[in-house]
C-alpha cells in the first residue's frame, strides 16, 4: 500500500518491514500514554488489518462499480476508522516510519502534522505485486470528504 503526501510517495509496507531499530524504539517511547504500551509494528499491522477489513466491507460486492464509486466507498470506510484514536495513533506511527525511511528527519509529532485531505492513495491499476518497488500503472487518488447528498447542488 502506498500513499502520496506533499508530492512525496511512501510505501507503508516497507515502513514497517524496513524500519530502523532506533526509529521503532523512539516510536514506542513517544506513543506510550495513559497506560498504553505504545505503537509498534504489531499494533500498526493490526490497525492496517482492520483498515483492510473495513475497505473490503465497504467495497462489498461492487465488481461493476466505477473507480469513483470504489474510491468513495474506501474513503467513507477510512473516515469511520478516524473516529478510533488508537487507529489514528497507529496511522501516525506508520507515517513516522515511512517518512524516516524516505530520509526525512521528523519527530513522531511532526509525522502526523498533515490534513487527511492532503493524502492521496496510490491505486495500482494493473495486477501489480505490492512488493514491486516500481509504480508503473499506478494512479494517485486524492482523499476527499464524501459529499452528503443533501448538500449537492440541484440543477
Amino acid at each position: 500500500m502506498r500513499i502520496r503526501l506533499h508530492d512525496q510517495e511512501y510505501n507503508l509496507r516497507d515502513a514497517t518491514s524496513k524500519a530502523q531499530l532506533n526509529d521503532l524504539m523512539e516510536l514506542k517511547i513517544k506513543t506510550r500514554k495513559d497506560g498504553r504500551a505504545g505503537v509498534d509494528v504489531k499494533t500498526i499491522r493490526a490497525a492496517f488489518i482492520r483498515m483492510g477489513e473495513a475497505f473490503t466491507g465497504a467495497k462489498g460486492d461492487v465488481e461493476d462499480a466505477t473507480d469513483e464509486q470504489l474510491s468513495e466507498a474506501v474513503q467513507n470506510a477510512f473516515l469511520e476508522l478516524l473516529s478510533d484514536d488508537e487507529f489514528v495513533q497507529n496511522f501516525i506511527g506508520v507515517m513516522f516510519l515511512a517518512r524516516r525511511l524516505n530520509g526525512e528527519t521528523v519527530t513522531v509529532q511532526e509525522a502526523g502534522a498533515f490534513a487527511f485531505s492532503e493524502i492521496e492513495w496510490v491505486v495500482n491499476t494493473e495486477d501489480e505485486d505490492d512488493d514491486d518497488d516500481t509504480n508503473e500503472g499506478a494512479d494517485a487518488v486524492p482523499f476527499t470528504e464524501p459529499v452528503d447528498e443533501a448538500e449537492k447542488p440541484t440543477t
